[in-house]
């Protein structure tokens, strides 16, 4: 086990549910969403991982006991190392926001939806902000129909010269 995550299982083991194998090399915890704003906040204000370096999603399909995985990777600046924050949700559960943390996460979050139709509790703008408006689904979903959803269509609609 990583001492970075040592270390904060013995402080606060009540907002770590697990640590996992690493990913690319950083140290990975599992939080559940209910934990996440505690997790995020305790990294962020008590051990200095104050950069989110990035914030993405991965749908494993509906044969999943968890459809979607969220994942948070933070930075320590000063000490030169990141770590992994992933939290599990089903369809349609909502995740709390973390704008009020990082402000940087409010474009990430409105990706997330756009692309993946995971709602976040509390974002300021839950907007579509890839696709255009009018654009039915979410295209990174497993189950988008893979000619494309019913909203208008990108190449003629939007690219090709009117005339």
């Amino acid at each position: 086990m990583s001492s970075i995550f040592t270390s904060i299982i013995d402080e606060k083991p009540e907002i770590i549910d697990a640590v996992a194998p690493a990913i690319s090399g950083m140290d990975t915890a599992l939080v559940k969403p209910g934990k996440l704003i505690a997790a995020l906040t305790y990294l962020n204000k008590e051990k200095h991982f104050t950069f989110l370096k990035d914030m993405n999603a991965i749908d494993h399909g509906t044969s999943s006991e968890k459809r979607f995985s969220i994942y948070y990777i933070l930075s320590d600046l000063e000490k030169n190392v990141s770590v992994c924050i992933k939290t599990a949700v089903h369809d349609n559960e909502r995740v709390p926001s973390i704008t009020d943390l990082w402000a940087g996460a409010n474009w990430q979050e409105r990706q997330i939806f756009d692309l993946f139709g995971i709602p976040f509790e509390g974002h300021p703008n839950l907007s579509r902000i890839i696709m255009m408006d009018g654009f039915e689904g979410h295209p990174m979903r497993k189950d988008f129909p893979i000619t494309g959803g019913n909203g208008p269509d990108l190449i003629k609609d939007i690219l090709l010269p009117r005339g």
